[in-house]
């Protein structure tokens, strides 16, 4: 998996892109796999650039097998990431608690892209509130 992420980084850089977003993880392996590929890619590469780590935090608060914003944290704030934060799944307000711990705890920029709220299903046809 890590070699996976690592080929799609490095095709990335060769394009030229400026950051490398890893985002929409919602187990926290899944999240340092990417991050590790996506280091090798840019040492292999000779070039660094801002990267940042996304996780997405189902209605409960956590991630989907269970983790929590605070463990999910002190996993990912080790790694050389310029930016953790939040996106997809739930929106603004259901993100509250888990951005008020990050923008207390983290020693890493923050970065948060919520939906425009909750998806369903209104006559066949998804919808956010």
């Amino acid at each position: 998996m890590a070699a996976a992420y690592e080929e799609q980084a490095a095709a990335l850089i060769e394009g030229g892109v400026d950051l490398l977003l890893i985002e929409t993880c919602q187990d926290l392996l899944q999240a340092k796999i990417a991050t590790i590929g996506v280091l090798d890619a840019m040492r292999k590469a000779g070039k660094r650039l801002p990267v940042a780590v996304q996780v997405t935090l189902q209605e409960t608060g956590t991630m989907l097998l269970g983790t929590e914003i605070g463990a999910a944290l002190t996993a990912l704030e080790p790694f050389d990431v310029d930016i953790l934060g939040l996106n997809c799944a739930t929106g603004p307000k259901e993100m509250n608690d888990a951005v008020r711990y990050l923008a207390l705890n983290s020693t890493k920029e923050i970065s948060i892209l919520p939906n425009a709220g909750l998806p369903h299903n209104e006559g066949g046809m998804r919808s956010t509130n």
